[in-house]
């Protein structure tokens, strides 16, 4: 997108001539706008995957101490 938004700002440069510093001023705003709008869903994206990985180790230590608790408890077959 952001390829995009230069490709444009160059071509329309190009075909007017000289630039205007009021359409500098708004392709910045709009390329901020585009970062900071990435910039939080890359940290939604990693808080969602810290998350699953938090739950997964979590629910294989409740699995350990299971077999622990059954392993120390002398059931018939152990």
């Amino acid at each position: 997108m952001i390829l995009m938004i230069e490709i444009g700002y160059k071509s329309g440069k190009h075909s007017q001539g000289k630039s205007n510093k009021a359409q500098v001023a708004q392709v910045r705003a709009i390329m901020g706008a585009s970062l900071g709008l990435l910039a939080f869903m890359l940290a939604f994206s990693f808080a969602i995957a810290q998350r699953h990985y938090e739950s997964r180790t979590n629910a294989y230590l409740l699995e350990v101490t299971a077999i622990g608790f059954y392993l120390q408890a002398g059931f018939p077959g152990t």
